[in-house]
């Protein structure tokens, strides 16, 4: 985490949910995010999500595992993400958007989540690919 010393005074909070984080092995799992103006992961190093107007984002983290999270809040959190960076860092937070997205589960396992509209519901695909690590 980035933190800022800021004495006694309380961290703003930017935006706080109910989000789902997509677990390695595929399982749904209900978290709370909050962003706050006082602290932020370190090490991220960008968020993708899809073209598709769905609620899919990843936020990447070259030293650790990536997270995939579900949210109808997508755009908001996204935006109040790239505000904390900003804010803690003074450097724009990259996003990209594309609908076949590489993202790591752990040190040696890449999954790719492809984002497809179907004429119904848009399916998500989740791919298992192995990393070379040599």
């Amino acid at each position: 985490m980035i933190s800022r010393n800021q004495g006694d005074s309380e961290n703003m909070v930017m935006f706080s949910d109910v989000v789902v984080k997509v677990s390695r092995r595929g399982r749904l799992r209900e978290w709370c995010m909050m962003i706050t103006d006082g602290n932020l992961l370190a090490d991220v190093s960008h968020i993708s999500a899809s073209l598709l107007p769905d609620n899919f984002f990843i936020i990447h983290a070259p030293a650790d595992q990536d997270r995939l999270f579900i949210s109808a809040r997508k755009t908001e959190i996204v935006t109040s993400l790239r505000i904390a960076y900003f804010d803690m860092t003074k450097q724009e937070l990259n996003i990209s958007l594309q609908n076949s997205i590489d993202y790591k589960v752990d040190r040696d396992q890449v999954r790719r989540v492809e984002f497809t509209q179907g004429d119904i519901t848009l399916l998500l695909i989740l791919l298992i690919a192995k990393v070379d690590n040599s």
